[in-house]
């Protein structure tokens, strides 16, 4: 089994891009490569491999009912985050935490003014509606190295191709509540669905390029892009597209 080489500084480098979210210091990450910035509406951006989530465009508004086969249709998503791999070595995501710490996004600028919005739930949270024994999951942590490369997930893309993650547009608000964790008390934080204020936001994607050779590193690679809310067509595509990234400096 071919075994990738993610060093730990790695790890914290390619985190600390989501430090809008999570309020973590620290940088380390490849400058994204802003572009235009713009964001399509229900074309495929010339990405060789388009989901179904985009597909589903045509079925309607959303009020989809059962199809052939009484089999129900999910309704279209809104909001389409498209991420093509237009680089020579395949892009991967870490799936650790989900896609919250991988898509992110705020209004106002960088810094002290910006104001995050969260797609994606956070990870080892649960719904403010759910029972007091299910409020507060329960999500052990790896306990060394060895298992945590065992329990390593990626999303990997293949040169050439993309892969779309659908957004449902609604934000996820979170509170402090108390429940049961393995039969105890527990605090934690549990969220609430709303729609997010109407504005232009600014979104980063963070992918890795991982690496085979024990005596290199993984290189983080985030690409940003404008969105605007709501959407005046849906679906909104937003594509990433992540080049070759560039070469490291050398020290002198």
């Amino acid at each position: 089994m071919t075994r990738h080489f993610l060093h730990t500084n790695d790890v914290f480098c390619w985190l600390a891009t989501a430090a809008v979210l999570a309020a973590c210091g620290g940088g380390g990450a490849q400058t994204p490569a802003s572009g235009s910035g713009t964001a399509s509406t229900g074309t495929a951006h010339d990405a060789p491999m388009v989901d179904q989530v985009a597909e589903q465009a045509a079925v309607g508004d959303g009020d989809a009912g059962p199809a052939d086969g009484g089999v129900p249709v999910e309704p279209a998503a809104p909001v389409v985050f498209r991420l093509v791999n237009t680089g020579s070595e395949r892009l991967s995501f870490n799936m650790n935490k989900g896609w919250q710490p991988v898509i992110f996004a705020w209004s106002g600028e960088r810094g002290k003014n910006a104001v995050p919005i969260i797609m994606f739930p956070k990870h080892c949270t649960a719904s403010c509606d759910l029972p007091a024994d299910q409020v507060c999951p329960y999500c052990p942590e790896p306990e060394n190295n060895k298992q945590a490369r065992e329990l390593q997930k990626y999303e990997h893309v293949e040169v050439g191709q993309s892969l779309d993650v659908p957004w449902d547009g609604q934000v996820f608000v979170y509170e402090k509540t108390r429940g049961t964790t393995n039969g105890k008390r527990a605090r934690c934080e549990c969220w609430r669905k709303a729609d997010p204020p109407p504005e232009t936001y600014t979104v980063w994607a963070c992918g890795i390029r991982l690496t085979d050779e024990a005596n290199e590193r993984s290189r983080p690679q985030c690409i940003e892009r404008k969105m605007t809310l709501p959407p005046a067509e849906t679906p909104l595509v937003v594509t990433f597209e992540f080049p070759d990234p560039a070469p490291k400096r050398r020290r002198r």
